[in-house]
């Protein structure tokens, strides 16, 4: 897992899509996709609701996004 994951998240989190999040983050939304759902196989359910409105985070989603915020903390720390 890379500490690249969880800036996504968190991009996805502000945005609340993954176009805006991939246009933002200068990667292309498959790609985006591809490493979500990579994430999410690793380790082992899912974080994000998609829908036409955009993304969600579901539950174990937000803890997640919780850790994420707390990473990219000390990184920048």
């Amino acid at each position: 897992m890379k500490l690249e994951v969880f800036e996504y998240l968190i991009a996805i989190e502000k945005f609340g899509s993954l176009n805006k999040a991939a246009t933002n983050l200068y990667v292309s939304q498959p790609n985006l996709s591809n490493v979500i759902k990579s994430f999410e196989n690793e380790i082992g359910y899912k974080i994000i609701y998609r829908n036409h409105q955009g993304v969600q985070f579901i539950d174990k989603g937000k803890q997640v996004l919780m850790i994420a915020h707390n990473m990219v903390k000390e990184k920048e720390n």
